[in-house]
């Protein structure tokens, strides 16, 4: 404690009281996975062991962009589809309007005869 020391590999580093979040095992390297560490996201990554992952990752990625882009593509539709739906109505409406108004002119015109 407070004093240099040479670290070897596999030695422990302590850096707290709380050793569950200061502490590793040191190595030069590829990394050991244990079961009960911290996830992968927490951990300090070393070059060595990337590398053969990174196709993995690319393929997970593409599947989240590929799903993600299709839940976009229902959203818009059933948006689309609810816009189009909205502007029947409006049309449907401005059209009973127009009607309305030939035929109260209409009788008005009547009215303004007699």
């Amino acid at each position: 404690k407070g004093v240099p020391a040479r670290l070897n590999q596999g030695d422990i580093v302590v850096l707290s009281e709380l050793t569950k979040l200061y502490s590793w095992k040191f190595g030069l390297g590829q990394m050991e996975t244990e079961q009960n560490e911290e996830p992968l996201s927490k951990r300090r990554k070393v070059g060595l062991g990337e590398g053969a992952c990174l196709g993995v990752k690319r393929e997970e990625l593409t599947k989240d962009i590929s799903l993600r882009r299709k839940v976009a593509e229902v959203r818009i539709l059933r948006e689309k589809l609810s816009l189009e739906n909205a502007v029947k109505e409006g049309q449907q409406r401005q059209a009973a309007l127009m009607a309305e108004k030939e035929m109260l002119v209409a009788r008005l015109e009547e009215q303004t005869k007699k």
